[in-house]
Formats: structure tokens, C-alpha cells, sequence
């Protein structure tokens, strides 16, 4: 775990040292998590769907995050958003099919 002196922290990839994103305080890991539990069925149930890898489902999933967002595929983490960012992608992520695809 990477830890500020502010209080804020970011957790590490398992067995490594490498943080999942930015550090956060208390306000924005709620927002970020509540953005993992909007966005992540969406790329779960895309793998299930069309049989592809978990890799392939989060890439596909992050580059239409993206696109709905209005920000580069490279600036597209949610480990790496402020809570504002992460609750838009929480509005996103929960809109209707039909209003995502247009």
C-alpha cells in the first residue's frame, strides 16, 4: 500500500509494489469504488457474452468508458480518477442500453 502523509492511500497489485492508481482520501476511494461496482458488470458480462479474455473485456470496456466520458483511452482509469470523474462514470455506467450505444 502507498501511503501520503495526508492520509490518503492506494493499494499495490498483488505481489508487487505497483499501486492500482493515484492515492486517494476517504471521499474519492468511495466514489472510485462505486464507479468499479457501475462499470465492472459491464466488461464481466461483455467476456461472458462474446467469450472473450478478461484483458480483452476491460480494454474493450475502457475504451467505450472513454468515448462516454469525453477523455483518451490513456486518461482512462478509474484507479486514477477524482470523485467527480468516478461519478460520471457511475451516470454512465448505469444509463439505460439504448442510451449508451448512441
Amino acid at each position: 500500500m502507498w501511503v501520503c502523509e495526508c492520509g490518503a492511500y492506494v493499494g499495490c497489485h498483488d505481489g508487487t509494489i505497483r499501486p492500482k492508481g493515484r492515492p486517494a482520501g476517504k471521499v474519492t476511494r468511495a466514489a472510485r469504488m462505486k464507479a468499479h461496482a457501475a462499470f465492472d458488470p459491464l466488461w464481466k458480462a461483455k467476456m461472458k457474452r462474446d467469450g472473450c479474455s478478461k484483458s480483452q473485456a476491460r480494454k474493450a470496456g475502457y475504451i467505450w468508458l472513454a468515448d462516454q466520458l469525453g477523455v483518451s483511452t490513456a486518461d482512462c482509469h478509474i484507479g486514477d480518477m477524482n470523485a467527480a470523474m468516478a461519478y460520471k462514470v457511475v451516470a454512465v455506467s448505469s444509463r439505460p442500453k439504448d442510451e449508451t450505444e448512441r
